[in-house]
């Protein structure tokens, strides 16, 4: 009988070569997306300042989490 809740996959370095994004591409996102934060925000006033300086934090947390994610699924 087969158990239907098995799945199998490639090896694990397969897998990782079909992820998007790219490990190596995240810092480089992170950064041009605080600076067209920063861009974008300067040109609102106080308010654009303020909701920029949320969205930077909030981008931050979820490239830190994605970096976290790939590293805890590469250790299995």
């Amino acid at each position: 009988m087969c158990d239907s809740s098995v799945v199998t996959t490639g090896p694990v370095s397969e897998r990782r070569r079909h992820d998007f994004p790219p490990l190596w591409l995240v810092p480089i996102a992170l950064v041009v997306g605080v600076g067209l934060i920063v861009f974008v925000s300067t040109t609102l006033g106080v308010l654009g300042l303020i909701a920029g300086f949320v969205a930077i934090v909030w981008l931050q947390r979820e490239a830190d989490e994605f970096v976290r994610a790939r590293a805890a699924s590469e250790d299995d």
